[in-house]
C-alpha cells in the first residue's frame, strides 16, 4: 500500500536540499566532465527544477548547499579530489560556484 505523502510532508515544516549543483561541478566548466555529461544524459536537471518549483509554490523551503573552499584547506577533500590543493580562492574561476539554472 502506498503512502499518502500528505500525511508525511507538511510543506511549510519541509525542506529540500539540493547538494552542489553549481557551474564548477556540473556546469559547462565542470571539473569532472564525466559527471555533468551522465547529469545531462540522466534529465536530472529538469526533473529537479520542477520538483523545486513546486515545492516553493507550496511553501517548502529549498536549501541550496554549496561547498566553499577555506583559505586553509582544513575540511576540503574534494579539493584534493580535484587536485586544486594549493589554489587560492581568487584564482578559482568566476562564478564557479554559481548555482545551475
Amino acid at each position: 500500500m502506498p503512502a499518502d505523502l500528505r500525511e508525511l510532508v507538511k510543506p511549510p515544516q519541509t525542506a529540500i536540499l539540493v547538494i552542489q549543483c553549481v557551474e564548477d561541478t556540473i556546469g559547462e566548466g565542470a571539473f569532472l566532465p564525466g559527471l555533468r555529461q551522465a547529469v545531462l544524459e540522466s534529465g536530472m536537471l529538469p526533473r529537479l527544477s520542477r520538483l523545486l518549483e513546486c515545492a516553493r509554490s507550496v511553501g517548502a523551503q529549498i536549501v541550496h548547499c554549496i561547498i566553499e573552499r577555506q583559505p586553509t584547506s582544513r575540511g576540503m577533500t574534494s579539493t584534493r579530489l580535484r587536485g586544486r590543493r594549493n589554489v587560492s580562492l581568487s584564482a578559482r574561476p568566476a562564478g564557479a560556484g554559481r548555482i545551475v539554472p
